[in-house]
C-alpha cells in the first residue's frame, strides 16, 4: 500500500510539472480539481492541468469533459496509475460533461479595448453607445455616439449621493434602477439587430454601467467591446491631441465689421465641405 501511495505521488508530481510546459492552443490549460484525488494526491497538489489526458484519447475541445468522466471512471490508486480505455467511460457522463463543455468554451463576453475610433479588433463598429445620464451625453460625447442611459439623471443622482454614506447601498440602488432600465433597452433599441452587430459601449470611466449592458449583449451573443478607461479615456486623447496637432494646422482668419457676411460667408464655405470654425456661432454671439 505504501508503495501504491508513493507511485501515486510520483505520477501525478511528474504529470503537474509537464503541464505547465504544455502551451498548445488546443488545449485550454485551464487547472480544474480532480475529483478522483486520494489522501495523498491531495497533499502533493489540489488542481490539475487539462493537459493531464494525452490527446490520441480524446478530441482537443473535449478535454475537460473527458478530465470530469476521467475523473469518475477510476475507483482506486491502482486504476489511476493504469492507462484508460476507451470503453471505461459511461457514455451518458461523457456525454453530459462534453456537452457542458462546448457550452462553456463558446460563451461570448465583452473585448476590453482602448480603440474608440475604428475598431479594427472587431472588424469595425457597427455604433458606439453612451450608457452615461443623459445631462452627461449632452455635455459632451463621442463623435457619432448614440445615448443609451442605464440611469436617467434623477436616478445618477440618487445613486451618486448616496454612496459617499454607503457604497454598498448605493450599488444595490443602483443595480436595481439599471434592471428596470436594461429591460427597455434591450426590447426597443435592439430589437432589429442581427447577430453581426458589433457595437462599442462606454461610460465615464468604462467600469460599471458599461459593464452591465456590455455582459448582457454579450450573453445574447452580440461581439460588444467596451471601451477600458470610458469616456475619460476619450477626453485625455483629446486633449493629447490638442496639445501636438494645431500648432501644424494652417488657420485662415475672416475678419471685417458687422454686416460684411462673415457668418453667410462661412455658412457657404462648410456647405461646400470646407472646415469651418464658427467662433460667433460656438459663443451664440447675435
Amino acid at each position: 500500500q505504501r508503495m501504491d501511495k508513493a507511485k501515486c505521488c510520483a505520477t501525478t508530481g511528474l504529470a503537474t510539472a509537464l503541464c505547465f510546459l504544455v502551451s498548445v492552443d488546443a488545449f485550454s490549460l485551464a487547472p480544474i480539481t480532480p475529483l478522483y484525488c486520494q489522501e495523498p494526491l491531495r497533499s502533493l497538489t489540489s488542481r490539475v492541468s487539462v493537459s493531464l489526458l494525452r490527446a490520441r484519447w480524446f478530441r482537443p475541445n473535449n478535454v475537460k469533459g473527458a478530465v470530469m468522466a476521467f475523473s469518475g471512471a477510476f475507483s482506486s490508486r491502482n486504476d489511476f496509475l493504469r492507462p484508460p480505455s476507451r470503453t471505461s467511460f459511461g457514455a451518458r457522463t461523457f456525454s453530459r460533461s462534453a456537452k457542458n463543455t462546448a457550452l462553456s468554451s463558446t460563451r461570448n463576453v465583452p473585448i476590453r479595448t482602448t480603440d474608440w475610433k475604428n475598431g479594427d479588433e472587431v472588424g469595425g463598429y457597427s455604433e458606439i453607445i453612451d450608457v452615461r445620464a443623459p445631462c452627461e451625453y449632452e455635455e459632451d460625447h463621442i463623435p457619432g455616439a448614440i445615448n443609451l442611459p442605464v440611469l436617467s439623471n434623477q436616478e445618477r443622482h440618487e445613486v451618486g449621493t448616496l454612496y459617499k454614506a454607503s457604497p454598498f447601498e448605493a450599488r444595490r440602488l443602483g443595480a436595481g434602477y439599471v434592471a428596470n432600465n436594461m429591460g427597455g433597452i434591450i426590447k426597443g433599441h435592439f430589437a432589429d439587430k442581427g447577430k453581426d452587430y458589433r457595437p462599442l459601449v462606454y461610460c465615464f470611466r468604462g467600469g460599471q454601467r458599461s459593464s452591465s449592458l456590455s455582459n448582457v449583449l454579450a450573453e445574447i451573443g452580440y461581439r460588444v467591446s467596451v471601451l477600458q478607461g470610458g469616456y475619460k479615456l476619450y477626453r485625455s486623447n483629446v486633449m493629447e491631441y490638442l496639445k501636438t496637432e494645431p500648432p501644424k494646422i494652417n488657420f485662415n482668419v475672416v475678419s471685417g465689421p458687422t454686416g460684411s457676411c462673415k457668418t453667410r460667408l462661412l455658412e457657404r464655405m462648410k456647405a461646400l465641405g470646407h472646415q469651418v470654425l464658427d467662433l460667433e456661432g460656438l459663443a451664440v454671439h447675435r
